[in-house]
């Protein structure tokens, strides 16, 4: 889609072809994007990579096609009134529809995955002040019940 259209219904057509890609991209993405929430959900971090790497391949993929279509996507906006009468337009604009849908979908999948995340992260930094709390606590004991100027066993090994 680097060139330009010669006129409006080819335009609306490389527009349509376009957006057709982009829904095909994006329900992978949705795909990708729900299976991060699971992996989140379920706090199985270590199966998080695979997927991360294909939401890149994907996003990168989705990257391009946008920008090869903006040319098209401005050019019809500046003509909307006389492209709106080109048969092709009514499904270019249907799958434009469905592409904000599906991102809407995403956005969910990711916002549910950014929840667990901070939900793990708030119980790990919960564990670890405990555990320094528990640490404080027992050097606070030790030092209690070891009489000042004697050695244990603890002291001599470390």
């Amino acid at each position: 889609m680097t060139d330009m259209p010669r006129d409006l219904a080819e335009a609306v057509e490389a527009y349509r072809t376009g957006m057709a890609a982009e829904v095909v991209l994006l329900q992978a993405l949705d795909d990708v994007a729900g299976e991060q929430r699971s992996v989140s959900l379920a706090r199985a971090f270590d199966k998080f990579e695979q997927p991360a790497t294909e939401r890149d391949r994907l996003t990168a993929e989705l990257a391009s096609l946008e920008r090869s279509m903006r040319p098209v996507r401005d050019w019809l906006a500046s003509r909307r009134h006389d492209a709106e009468q080109v048969p092709a337009f009514a499904e270019a604009s249907s799958l434009h529809e469905q592409a904000l849908t599906i991102a809407t979908r995403i956005l969910g999948h990711d916002q549910d995955a950014l929840r667990s995340l901070r939900e793990v992260t708030i119980a790990r930094r919960a564990a670890l002040a405990r555990l320094d709390q528990a640490g404080t606590t027992l050097a606070a004991y030790r030092r209690v019940t070891t009489p000042p100027g004697r050695s244990t066993f603890v002291n001599q090994r470390g």
